[in-house]
């Protein structure tokens, strides 16, 4: 059973829902910073990676056709306009439900 999998997802998950919650608490200069330092900790661990990597050059190939293949189908774009077709769902789901919805967003 792929647990690291399920842990990650569920990470990102309720990390999502928490940084939502709570986000609008957070100072901008904060956000700003965390995002330095999850940045910092990601070419950290990249680094380490790539030390330890075997096969670099098929990773690199990987990377190089998956990007190309990206490009030409305009994959990009299809992310961007499902992720505006689940923005207008939620809205609509949001309007549906105004006798729950207080209008107090800050």
């Amino acid at each position: 059973m792929p647990i690291g999998i399920i842990t990650d997802c569920l990470c990102v998950f309720i990390g999502g829902i928490i940084g939502t919650v709570f986000g609008k608490h957070m100072s901008l200069d904060f956000k700003e910073k965390l995002n330095m330092i999850f940045g910092a900790c990601a070419f950290a661990i990249s680094i380490s990676s790539i030390i330890l990597m075997k096969n670099m050059p098929a990773v690199i190939l990987a990377v190089v056709i998956g990007s190309i293949i990206g490009i030409l189908m305009h994959f990009g774009d299809l992310v961007t306009k499902l992720g505006m077709g689940m923005k207008s769902i939620i809205y609509m789901w949001r309007s549906d439900c105004s006798i729950y919805y207080t209008g107090n967003d800050r």
